[in-house]
């Protein structure tokens, strides 16, 4: 195995952080689920972060983690003598984004391809996925039958985390009312998750992941090339749970996802030309 030792001058410019030394500054993953965040967490790893287990999701605070006094906010995080970089693959809430010492990241990206891999990849039937078009249609949460609360059905979602990720996924988890009636998320929803995207360092689109690591470079201090960005949970999503009918309905309903998912695109492209900037104007060595 390689040694743990970093070199503070790669590339011929000098780090801006020092990925794992607990003097730098703490990164917060937003980890939307099946947005790449096992991707980001290996990767964190292999840039020497020191990381928690869990899928990076720190002590209580895992998957889709509603109960309050389990979640872990970021002044914790940031106080960590343990962790430099953890996610958070939950909805947000004001308490997880009010640290101005962390590094904040997210990937987005389309919000059709996530909710397929997402019904895919966490073992939705076609009769469950079809319960939660037709709750979505009636405005009513979908029933959850016995079979359906056994521990891991959906491996890490709960059994009441269901419709959010066909509903408007992004905007729920961003906009402060993740567990909002289906097609109850409003254009107010979507300002607010507007607002925090404004608020993260590092937004990077997952169909433009090379365009974007320069990023990450940047803001984490992380040295990256092409062939060193991992691909992990890429299973091949080639299975269609609805017909074409049923897509488009999918696509109208999710109208707030990619209005929000260009918003994110702009933000992107921005973020990574001022991080070149940034890059071009850094002290050699």
């Amino acid at each position: 195995a390689r040694p743990r030792v970093l070199e503070r001058c790669v590339g011929g410019r000098e780090r801006t952080r020092m990925p794992g030394d607990l003097r730098s500054r703490r990164i917060i993953w937003i980890h939307l689920h099946k947005f790449a965040g096992t991707t980001m967490c290996k990767l964190a790893g292999d840039q020497l972060e020191v990381v928690p287990g869990n899928n990076c999701n720190y002590a209580s605070d895992l998957c889709s983690q509603s109960d309050v006094r389990q979640q872990v906010a970021c002044q914790a995080r940031i106080d960590s003598t343990n962790f430099t970089f953890s996610a958070i693959e939950r909805a947000l809430a004001d308490a997880d984004l009010n640290c101005s010492d962390a590094i904040y990241g997210i990937i987005l990206r389309d919000p059709m391809a996530a909710i397929q891999a997402t019904l895919v990849q966490n073992r939705f039937s076609v009769v469950e996925s079809r319960r939660i078009l037709n709750s979505i249609k009636q405005r009513r949460r979908p029933m959850i039958y016995s079979e359906e609360r056994v521990n891991g059905h959906h491996a890490c979602l709960p059994a009441w985390d269901t419709y959010q990720h066909v509903d408007n996924f992004v905007t729920r988890t961003l906009g402060g009312d993740y567990d909002a009636r289906p097609g109850d998320v409003s254009e107010y929803e979507l300002n607010a998750a507007k607002a925090v995207l404004e608020k993260i360092h590092v937004v990077i689109i997952l169909e433009e992941l090379a365009e974007h690591a320069v990023q990450l470079e940047h803001a984490f201090g992380w040295h990256l090339e092409p062939s060193s960005i991992p691909v992990m949970n890429s299973h091949k999503v080639d299975f269609h749970l609805f017909n074409e009918d049923e897509q488009a309905f999918v696509r109208a309903t999710n109208a707030l996802d990619y209005e929000l998912y260009a918003f994110g695109r702009a933000l992107a492209a921005a973020r990574s030309r001022s991080a070149r900037r940034a890059l071009q104007r850094a002290t050699p060595c």
